[in-house]
């Protein structure tokens, strides 16, 4: 995000493909990039599903706003009605179909689902049970804190009448003589504000802090210095704490409304990667940035990007894009009082992958004589992925894909900490909700119909709503007899 006049240089790695560089004006259209890489997303939990649906719904809004029709309502009733058929008889709802159920995916679908009927859709999840299932669990002695917090939220979403006030009060009495985080003292302000309660945003100065480039996000630092791991945190961490903030923020009268811009521009730096982290917080950074977006539908300030260096060019009209060599090197500058939003990236074909371990170790074999890559035409064939875990790992997806000449011979679920698979023409991918520390097998049943040489790409397992915690195993060379 270049936010005020500034001047950067780039250079590129050499070693890799031609440069794409483009630069947009409008954060609404970086939104649309957001929201088309969200539904095209390859898999399909109820958090994804749900995810797929608040970015549909956002999709419709925008069209609305440019006045154009919006084309894909059919998609939007076929999420809701999965969302709605994989409703546990509890009334909540867990990680993949029915799977036991967690709060934390519950809320994330209420929320989707009540957005869906505000802006004209029906659905059949049953809003009475959801209600009596947390009333119930509120009154349980187990029940903690913190999801007593997000039990407050989904029932005031639901218009359930109970007495908030009393609730919160005897959160706040668990709470008396601890020390809690920031992000503890956050979540109650917020629910206390989401249920109508008077609110105390002194809190928020105490952890105001800025970015390079100026912009406002809040942060307990000293949090992140003890465990530096707390940024990967799916619930806890500084995204969804910095959401929370914003919501605060825009709902407190007294607030600063300027910090609402930069925190929106907060939100866009963390796009390093050309998109946020996750579908679960990529869909709630749509939700809670448009709104704001399409209200402050002011005309832009003229913006100047001059390029100089391998090229030469001044741009004014934007969005503006433009392809470079992998060994040229480019200063940038920018003039205009309003962002602009500047993206390079290089992509490559890894022909030759190379085993990769971390907290994962993968391998891959048959159940052949000698585990050896060698098979028959006709016959059936186990392909088995062993996982290594070496630290408790917590949303586990497993990407194996199928050597060629081979199809399966069966599609069946094996190993009991399996949530869910799926089987794709070219790769099973196998997801697991909690791995603790320890080996697993995971089998494939397959069976070779084709004689010939074949790869098998390497098998990978990664961490789903931080992909950047991966491992995988070499590529191999599979040859398939003929009977």
């Amino acid at each position: 995000v270049l936010d005020k006049d500034t001047t950067l240089k780039l250079n590129f790695n050499k070693q890799l493909g031609e440069v794409t560089l483009y630069a947009k004006t409008d954060a609404l259209d970086i939104l649309s990039d957001e929201i088309g890489h969200l539904i095209h997303y390859m898999h399909n939990c109820n958090e994804q599903m749900a995810s797929k649906l608040k970015a549909m719904l956002a999709d419709e809004e925008i069209s609305k706003f440019k006045d154009k029709k919006y084309r894909h309502k059919i998609e939007i009733k076929k999420l809701i009605r999965k969302l709605s058929r994989n409703q546990n008889k509890d009334g909540l709802w867990g990680w993949w179909g029915k799977s036991d159920s967690e709060l934390w995916i519950t809320n994330h679908i209420i929320e989707t689902l009540l957005k869906a009927e505000k802006n004209g859709y029906k659905f059949k999840a049953n809003k009475e049970k959801i209600s009596n299932k947390l009333h119930y669990l509120l009154e349980t002695e187990e029940y903690s804190a913190e999801t007593a917090m997000t039990s407050l939220k989904i029932l005031k979403m639901l218009d359930a009448e109970i007495n908030y006030k009393y609730y919160i009060e005897q959160i706040e009495k668990s709470y008396k003589d601890k020390t809690n985080s920031f992000i503890t003292e956050l979540k109650l302000t917020e629910v206390k504000q989401f249920c109508g309660l008077p609110v105390d945003t002194e809190l928020l100065n105490r952890y105001r802090k800025t970015t390079f480039f100026g912009n406002v996000y809040f942060s307990d630092s000293n949090e992140e210095e003890t465990n530096p791991f707390s940024r990967y945190y799916l619930k806890n961490n500084e995204i969804q704490t910095n959401i929370i903030a914003y919501h605060i923020l825009k709902n407190d009268s007294t607030a600063n409304k300027n910090d609402l811009l930069k925190m929106r521009n907060f939100f866009f730096e963390q796009r390093k990667t050309g998109y946020w982290r996750n579908t679960y917080e990529s869909s709630k950074i749509i939700e809670t940035l448009l709104p704001d977006l399409l209200q402050s539908n002011k005309k832009l300030v003229e913006q100047e990007l001059t390029l100089s260096g391998s090229i030469n060019k001044t741009v004014t009209k934007f969005p503006f894009s433009t392809k470079l060599k992998a060994n040229d090197s480019i200063i940038i500058s920018k003039k205009g009082t309003a962002p602009i939003y500047l993206t390079s990236f290089q992509k490559y074909w890894e022909s030759n992958p190379k085993s990769k371990e971390n907290n994962f170790v993968v391998k891959s074999y048959f159940n052949t004589k000698d585990s050896t890559n060698i098979l028959k035409a006709g016959n059936k064939v186990k392909l088995i992925v062993e996982l290594k875990v070496k630290k408790d790992a917590d949303y586990v997806m497993l990407d194996i894909p199928i050597p060629g000449g081979c199809s399966y011979a069966s599609k069946k679920n094996y190993f009991y900490n399996e949530v869910h698979r799926e089987y794709r023409k070219h790769k099973t991918n196998i997801y697991c909700r909690k791995l603790n520390k320890g080996t697993y097998k995971f089998e494939i049943e397959l069976i070779a119909r084709y004689s010939g040489k074949y790869t098998l790409n390497p098998a990978k397992a990664e961490l789903m709503y931080f992909p950047i915690f991966n491992a995988n195993n070499e590529i191999k060379k599979v040859i398939v007899n003929s009977k």
